[in-house]
This record gives structure tokens, C-alpha cells and sequence, in this order.
């Protein structure tokens, strides 16, 4: 899958952007912003950046305690472009993901490039497999977000 979130860091959000691109109030380092969405790139554990387990419903898994959910993950690349002056998105390409993952990898390299978190705290969050609740980061506004394309295999009815 190939998700993009855009996001704009001008004074003013163009009127015909705004349902698709959140207005980043905060000066951001894009730099520092490159070098947080690098980490994310591999096979990682993303606990912390799930909201699957924040409330928890047994209807919801079925009533099955003691089951284990896998929140390993693989993403396979990202990206950030610069689509015109203060305009960015950024292009995440991965196998698939867990409940609220790309808005919460966002927000959170967000947060870091913004000051707000140190790199070395995303970086534990990341390799330690830490739980949600050690993320500081609130999940990115939803407007951003956009599925852009679903990748199917070669050879398959829908690829």
C-alpha cells in the first residue's frame, strides 16, 4: 500500500487544500523531520505507534484472551516531497500496517522535528517495542491521510 499524508507549514493553508492537507502550526526542521521517517524504513516492532490496544473490547478480538497480536511490521519506504513552497507529503509505501500506524509514525517524526520529543526517545520508542501508552505523540489529524494505491501481486485477478 502507498499512503500519503500532506501536510502545510505557510502562514495561511490554501482554501481548495484544506480537506486534504493539516496546517502544521509549529516550525518544523525538515531536515531532522528526513532523518525521524529514515528510522522507520525495515521490519519494526510498531506497539507504540498502534492505538489497537488503547481500549481494549473483547467483542472486538473475538473473546479470545491471551492472544498475542503481532504489531511487527515492514515498510518499505518513505519519503518526503515538497509539492510547492510550504506544501509537503509524505509518501509511505509499506505491506501493511496496524490500526492508526501511518498517522501515528507522522505525528510523531512531527513532533521530534518540532521539538518536542528528542530523537533518541522515537528511536527507543521504535527498537524497543515499547506500548502506546510511552508515546507521547496524539494521533495526526485524519484529513492529511490518503490511500493512494494498493499494490496487488503479479499474476493475481485484482494485479
Amino acid at each position: 500500500k502507498m499512503y500519503v499524508y500532506r501536510f502545510c507549514t505557510n502562514t495561511l493553508v490554501d482554501p481548495l487544500r484544506r480537506r486534504v492537507c493539516v496546517h502544521e502550526y509549529r516550525n518544523i526542521d525538515i531536515s531532522l523531520l528526513e532523518r525521524c521517517l529514515a528510522l522507520f524504513v525495515g521490519s519494526h516492532d510498531f506497539r507504540a505507534f498502534t492505538n489497537r490496544f488503547e481500549h481494549t473490547n473483547k467483542k472486538d478480538f473475538g473473546d479470545r484472551e491471551g492472544v498475542e497480536y503481532n504489531t511487527t511490521r515492514t515498510v518499505l519506504s518513505i519519503e518526503l516531497r515538497q509539492e510547492d513552497p510550504g506544501y509537503y507529503a509524505i509518501h509511505i509505501h509499506l505491506q501493511s500496517a496496524v490500526y492508526r500506524m501511518v498517522r501515528n509514525i507522522v505525528s510523531t517524526s512531527l513532533l521530534v522535528a518540532a521539538g518536542g520529543l528528542s530523537l533518541s526517545r522515537l528511536e527507543m520508542l521504535l527498537k524497543e517495542g515499547l506500548s502506546r501508552s510511552h508515546n507521547p505523540a496524539k494521533s495526526a489529524h485524519p484529513q492529511g491521510l490518503t490511500l493512494e494505491h494498493v499494490f496487488y501481486p503479479e499474476g493475481s485477478p485484482l494485479g
